[in-house]
This record gives structure tokens, C-alpha cells and sequence, in this order.
């Protein structure tokens, strides 16, 4: 019986460890496994208090919409120790998330291409945990957002369009700005500074931009005069990430780019540069797997051998990362990290 006694203690942690993992994080699923994972939620609150992380996409299904709305308000009032939601809503919603939610947020990931379909405004006014915030909305979805709503968010992922609306009162707390959708010319950053200029900024912030490179409104001259701008209006920024898409860069012109711009960031001290575009012909590793390979001004160190693949551009080149993190460092003394596609380089 003892035997018995002491299986049957280690089988009940067993059970109560892998039931905690089960359900601390709940990914996205099929609609039929996120039903039958709602409905078990609602039915059993000591099974929802054990979840941390909730992601739900919503999309059209009129034969039982009502009734899975239901199901999944009943399951959400259950989830007491919610920290992280994720809503991907696709249709119009007659509930009021806010009045069945017991947890208090602290990241939000919220999708509603559909406007009017979400009481955004009330959802967030009713959160003032949330730290994070992922945001894809209409900008009428927001209009009654109050300036004392999400006090506590210190890191914000939107399209410009919202920025009007979601920074001014919470500017000084922000970190970390990533701002959605490509910019194709220089009206986006335009916007995105008079953004910047706005009254107490934060001390240091990351600033993370999309652009869509071509030969007209976004070629290398012109990014180099709205990085410019960016600079000159936010010179608290600490770290700049650009991710490109489309057009071909090469390693003079990527080079010649930031030389102008990057006196114009006196604080920054990290640059990472990616890209949505693959490079034709060619597999790279993820950046991270990469080694740090640390860079002294005017050291004689090998540079890399020039790749096959010649058309590569200067993103996705190795062989003329260190000139051109050479030329970056000697005009701008405080730069310390520089992360490209294919490697990263710490600045001595």
C-alpha cells in the first residue's frame, strides 16, 4: 500500500505539471479544437484559471455564431489569470469583451480589419495593465479613447494612421515604436517625425520602420533624407531597426545612405538592417545562429571572400559589411552594435 500511496502522490504531480503546461499557453487552432477548447474552459473554471496566454481568431461561421459567442464569453470570465490575449476578429462581435473579462492584461494583440466590428476604445479603457499593445484597427474604432487610458504601455506596434491618436499621451513612457506597413515614399516619414516631435519624449526609445525601396519616390538619396528627418526629430532614438522590401541596393549606396543620416541620430547606438526580400539563389542562416564578430576601427582583420552570388545587394552581401561598418563607425563614434541579414557586428 505504501508502494500504491507514493505511485499514486507522483502520478497526481504528473498529472498537475503536464495539466499547468497544457494549459498555461493556448495557441491558435482549428475552429473545431478552439470550440471544444472553449467549451471545456467554460465548463471548468479551475482548468481557465490556469491560463496565462489566449490567442483567438474569429472568422464567419453564421450556423453557430451566437451560440460560440456565448461559449467563449462564459470561457474568457473564467480566465482570471490572463496575462497575454490575442484577437484576430473578422466579423461583427454584439459583446462587450470588457464586461466578461476578470484578468488584468498585460500584452494585447488585437486585429479587427472589419471596422466597427470590436468595441476597441471600451476594451482598452478597461485594461490599464497592458504594457504591449499590437494593434490593426480602423481609426474610428479608437476615436473615443481617452488620453488616461493604458497607463502603464511602454511598447506599441501600429500603423501610422493610428499613431495620432495613441501616442500623445503616452509618448513619454514608450520604449519601443514599431510602426506598420511599408512606406513607399516620403510622406509616411514625414508624418512619423512631426510624430517624434511631440511634447515630452521618452528618454530613449526603439524605433523599428517599414520601407519599400524603388527607383523613384524611395530611392538611396531620398532615404537618406528621411532618415534624416527621422533623426533630426527624434534624437532620443537608441535603436533603429529598417526592414526593406523590393529594390536593389548597392554596397555604395547603402554605404553613402547612412553617412548622411546617421550624425543625425546622436544617441543611437544600434542599428539593425533587414529584409523581407530572400536574396535569389540563396539560403541564409537566421541572424541570431550567427556569430558576433567584434569590429575595431581600421583593424586589419580578413574581409570575407566576395559571395557567388552576384546579385546580391549589399543587404545580403558579407563581404562588404566591414568596410561599410567601418565608414558608419568613424562618423559616428557612439554606434556600438550593427545586425545585417547575415551578421552582426559589436563596435570596439
Amino acid at each position: 500500500m505504501c508502494t500504491q500511496g507514493r505511485l499514486s502522490a507522483v502520478s497526481r504531480d504528473v498529472y498537475s505539471t503536464c495539466i499547468r503546461t497544457l494549459y498555461q499557453s493556448i495557441p491558435e487552432m482549428s475552429l473545431s479544437r478552439t470550440t471544444r477548447c472553449l467549451l471545456t474552459l467554460s465548463k471548468k473554471p479551475e482548468l481557465a484559471h490556469l491560463v496565462h496566454c489566449f490567442t483567438f481568431t474569429l472568422t464567419p461561421s453564421p450556423l453557430f455564431f451566437q451560440t460560440f459567442i456565448t461559449v467563449f464569453s462564459r470561457a474568457l470570465s473564467n480566465m482570471n489569470n490572463l496575462h497575454s490575449l490575442m484577437l484576430n476578429v473578422g466579423v461583427l462581435i454584439t459583446m462587450d469583451p470588457s464586461k466578461h473579462i476578470s484578468c488584468q492584461l498585460t500584452y494585447f494583440y488585437c486585429c479587427i480589419p472589419t471596422q466597427g466590428s470590436f468595441p476597441v476604445s471600451q476594451f482598452l479603457a478597461s485594461q490599464p495593465t497592458i504594457q504591449e499593445l499590437y494593434i490593426i484597427c480602423h481609426l474610428d474604432d479608437i476615436s473615443t479613447l481617452g488620453p488616461e487610458a493604458l497607463p502603464a504601455l511602454k511598447k506599441l506596434t501600429a500603423p501610422l494612421s493610428l499613431l495620432p491618436r495613441l501616442l500623445p499621451s503616452r509618448f513619454s513612457r514608450l520604449s519601443q515604436l514599431f510602426v506598420l506597413g511599408n512606406m513607399i515614399d516620403s510622406d509616411g516619414f514625414m508624418q512619423l517625425g512631426t510624430m517624434l516631435t511631440l511634447p515630452n519624449p521618452p528618454r530613449s526609445l526603439e524605433l523599428s520602420i517599414h520601407m519599400e525601396m524603388n527607383t523613384t519616390t524611395m530611392a538611396p538619396p531620398v532615404i537618406a533624407s528621411v532618415l534624416s528627418h527621422l533623426g533630426q526629430a527624434g534624437p532620443f532614438i537608441s535603436t533603429l531597426v529598417i526592414k526593406k522590401q523590393g529594390g536593389r541596393i548597392e554596397q555604395d549606396e547603402l554605404q553613402s545612405i547612412f553617412i548622411s543620416a546617421l550624425p543625425r541620430f546622436p544617441n543611437l547606438k544600434i542599428l539593425v538592417l533587414m529584409s523581407q526580400d530572400p536574396p535569389p539563389d540563396a539560403s541564409l542562416p537566421d541572424p541570431q545562429a550567427q556569430p558576433v564578430q567584434a569590429l575595431t576601427l581600421l583593424s586589419n582583420e580578413p574581409t570575407p571572400a566576395p559571395t557567388l552570388n552576384a546579385r546580391l545587394d549589399a543587404f545580403h552581401d558579407r563581404s562588404c559589411y566591414p568596410k561599410i561598418v567601418k565608414a558608419w563607425r568613424q562618423i559616428h563614434s557612439g554606434l556600438k552594435w550593427v545586425v545585417f541579414p547575415a551578421g552582426t557586428y559589436r563596435l570596439q
